[in-house]
């Protein structure tokens, strides 16, 4: 069994809009190719305490996505990190 491969982006949840259109771009790039994607989020400090702007970003990233791969999961908390990870549609050889 072989395990598809996995691509990892880490965020901060005060990224400039451009960069995230930017990572967006390359998240859906990977997608298409049939890769899975990782996103995470790391919070520092006074950040903790608003998690929203995490949840706006992978909200962002699962609309743009749509079309290309599917969330595995709801958006995990642990600690001072969210994540969550994207499969493509379908199965490339």
């Amino acid at each position: 069994m072989t395990l598809a491969p996995e691509n990892i982006y880490n965020l901060r949840p005060n990224i400039a809009k451009h960069d995230l259109e930017t990572k967006i771009r390359q998240i859906l790039k990977f997608l298409g190719k049939g890769d899975k994607v990782r996103i995470g989020i790391f919070f520092k400090g006074r950040e903790n305490e608003h998690t929203q702007s995490g949840v706006f970003i992978i909200n962002s990233i699962m609309e743009a996505a749509i079309d290309v791969g599917k969330p595995d999961s709801k958006p995990s908390l642990k600690g001072s990190s969210m994540s969550i990870v994207f499969s493509p549609f379908r199965k490339f050889v």
